[in-house]
């Protein structure tokens, strides 16, 4: 093509030749340029507009899906408002007909205490049936709306069982294992809403909440999504003046007495509505005056329209007339003794006076206790009573092997409408952690203060570190000790997840949450709010002052790694803790997977060289992934001088940054790989986790 071309002797024509000689094809070059730009813009312009309009149509939808949903919530709200009116209840029982809430029939539970399998056969079966220690039997009776019926009994005698075998025979979750225990009869639950169970000991409450706080929170969960906030704080406000806790409504719970902490879980349960309020030794721990107040408050609650169940060891004398309609007295060995009313005239009529020496509790106890005086009562009552309802549970007995839940439909299809949704509830509870960290603030203020001070004096140790060998090894050294600081602290939070375990267990049996939402809200603070906070101040202060790579891209990529780093060493910590049952032991297995896991980092051990059957471990390091990327980010696209002494002679040489990395294993080029892998990683981490919460019961 250009072999036409003469160039003439004269430096000066040679320039005007070449450009002559090229000037056809570089004319027709910029046409095809212009021509393929041209295209290149039809292009964009279509690719922005096909952009455009499905950004316009989600955009749409999401607004007109926000529409019909905040529409949807109004008519729902509106209905539950008018379904659970506070006026309702406060219509008199005796102005309306008295219904059953709650009946059961031989409720009977067996401890499995032989966990053999016996081998085939009856002859098996026999044995372990025989094996089974019986807590309660045959224990039958009612609930009716309006009244309080207390469980009586000596220590022993099964009445929390009792009633944590209710509960769980009408479908509801409370602290009773029943892959531990065999429950059989029947029992029938008619209320239209859930049933409130308050335990015995209040150490579920969130300390660091307010009186207010805590009614909001479990009002906020445990209500149906589309009840407003605005019907939510009303309730509150009514429960608050209900149960005479206004004038600590702004009082932390650490700050309540007994008697204060009691009556806010009741409140925490009524907040749903319940038809049936059932209570573990309200009165436990508390003085008489105190316990009579409670158990006056019991009566107050049942008068507008709930039924009241509860477990009671020695009321005064007093309530036990006044304040409680129904007794359910058990023996020590779990029999029913007496079921109804009890007065001193009754147990006159049934020739078992009360001695002036005991009062009526006390002398009801006694009976309870004495094996000889329990029977006497038995034999008593059923004469009295007659034998028809003897011979029926015995017939009931007979026929039903296995609990049934007879439940109330329309109950059932109110509450299936009423799950809150996933974002609701982990905003509810990244609150509630969030409040937590505010308030209890001395660790977030020990972390940061530690996380400065650490990051100054490594930075000091390395100042200004150069670009030789020397200063290669120390932004090795360097970069695997701050990773390594990252992750001991990282080790803290598993005290922060079994510290609240129990509160956990708790609030998942009732229906507070699900297991996931409560996992992610706790890591989303831990990982935020803790962990990242201290990992931005460590790295500023150390980048800058070691005088690592003057690159905000360089930084921001050093500070990703160690962002996601620290990510992984909690989402470990967060799954060993679910397999421990101590902060001690769960801190030790820590400590020794972040030794194991560093000593697959690459820099404690040259990886290429070691033996082909452990090499693999190096995939589940996080050290591995983090410090090769942050040492790889920083050596890439530079210069350095690799300078050594060969026998009495120094020698120096300028290399890139590639050769050293060489020497140690490290490819850039891995750079978005170990990125990618930190997040499959923590990804790894936290499913199981989640996996164990769910697990947990």
């Amino acid at each position: 093509m250009y072999e036409n071309v003469t160039f003439p002797e004269e430096e000066g024509d040679i320039g005007r030749a070449v450009q002559s000689a090229f000037a056809p094809v570089v004319e027709k070059g910029d046409a095809v340029d212009a021509a393929e730009k041209k295209k290149k813009k039809g292009v964009d312009i279509v690719g922005l507009s096909v952009s455009m309009a499905v950004i316009v149509v989600c955009f749409a939808g999401i607004i007109l899906f926000a529409l019909h949903r905040d529409k949807k919530r109004q008519k729902l709200n509106a209905l539950y408002v008018q379904r659970n009116h506070d006026a309702e209840r406060n219509v008199p029982v005796a102005a309306r007909p008295v219904r059953e809430i709650l009946s059961f029939r031989n409720i009977t539970c067996q401890l499995k205490t032989n966990r053999g399998g016996g081998g085939g056969g009856g002859g098996g079966g026999a044995k372990i049936s025989a094996a089974r220690r019986t807590i309660i039997s045959g224990i039958s009776g009612i609930v009716c709306e309006g009244s309080v019926c207390a469980v009586m009994g000596p220590s022993g005698s099964g009445k929390t069982t009792l009633v944590k075998s209710l509960i769980s025979a009408t479908g509801f979750h409370v602290d009773i294992d029943l892959n531990k225990i065999n429950l059989s009869g029947n029992a029938h639950f008619a209320g239209k809403n859930r049933i409130g169970y308050v335990p015995q000991h209040s150490d579920y409450l969130l300390k660091f909440l307010t009186t207010s706080e805590s009614i909001l929170y479990a009002a906020s969960l445990r209500l149906p999504w589309y009840v407003s906030k605005q019907t939510k704080e009303n309730k509150v406000n009514a429960l608050l003046d209900e149960l005479c806790l206004v004038d600590v409504r702004n009082t932390r719970v650490s700050d309540l007495s007994g008697g204060q902490r009691k009556r806010l879980s009741i409140a925490m349960e009524m907040v749903i509505d319940s038809d049936l309020l059932i209570l573990d030794e309200p009165t436990s721990g508390l003085d008489s005056k105190t316990a009579d107040t409670i158990l006056e408050l019991l009566k107050s609650i049942a008068s507008r329209g709930r039924a009241v169940l509860c477990t009671i060891h020695a009321p005064s004398a007093r309530s036990l007339c006044e304040q409680i309609d129904t007794v359910l007295l058990l023996s020590s060995t779990g029999d029913r003794l007496h079921f109804g009313s009890v007065s001193l005239d009754l147990l006159e009529s049934l020739q078992m006076p009360c001695p002036k020496t005991f009062s009526l509790p006390e002398w009801l106890l006694e009976i309870a206790s004495d094996e000889r005086m329990s029977k006497q009562l038995l034999l008593k009552t059923t004469e009295f009573q007659g034998k028809g309802d003897t011979e029926q549970d015995s017939s009931s007995s007979e026929t039903n092997e296995t609990l049934f839940v007879v439940d109330n439909q329309s109950s059932h299809d109110f509450y299936e409408k009423s799950e809150r949704s996933f974002v609701t509830e982990l905003s509810v509870l990244c609150w509630r952690e969030f409040l937590e960290v505010k308030r209890n603030i001395s660790r977030f203020i020990t972390d940061s203060v530690t996380a400065i001070l650490v990051g100054i004096l490594i930075g000091l140790l390395y100042l200004d570190v150069q670009k030789n060998l020397r200063g290669f090894q120390n932004r090795m050294g360097s970069i695997f000790f701050v990773l390594f600081f990252f992750a001991l602290s990282s080790v803290s939070c598993c005290d922060a997840f079994l510290s609240s375990r129990n509160v956990f267990l708790r609030e998942k049996r009732a229906g507070y949450y699900r297991a996931e939402t409560y996992y992610l809200s706790k890591m989303i603070v831990e990982i935020v709010v803790l962990r990242w906070t201290s990992v931005v101040l460590t790295s500023i202060s150390y980048y800058w002052l070691m005088g690592l790579r003057v690159d905000p891209g360089a930084f921001f990529v050093f500070l990703s790694f160690a962002l996601l780093f620290s990510a992984t060493s909690t989402a470990l910590m967060s799954f060993i803790q679910t397999l421990c049952a101590s902060t001690a032991i769960a801190t030790l297995v820590g400590i020794v997977c972040i030794l194991l896991s560093s000593l697959f980092g690459g820099f404690l051990i040259n990886i290429p060289t070691l033996p082909g059957f452990c090499r693999w471990i190096r995939w589940f390091s996080a050290f591995f992934y983090a410090w090769g990327g942050m040492l790889a980010s920083e050596m890439n696209d530079g210069k350095y001088v690799f300078d050594a002494d060969f026998d009495g002679t120094d020698v120096a040489v300028t290399v890139s940054g590639q050769t050293y990395l060489n020497v140690v294993g490290v490819d850039p080029a891995n750079i978005g790989r170990d990125l990618v892998a930190l997040c499959i990683v923590i990804g790894v981490y936290m499913a199981s986790a989640i996996f164990m919460y769910r697990r947990f019961q």
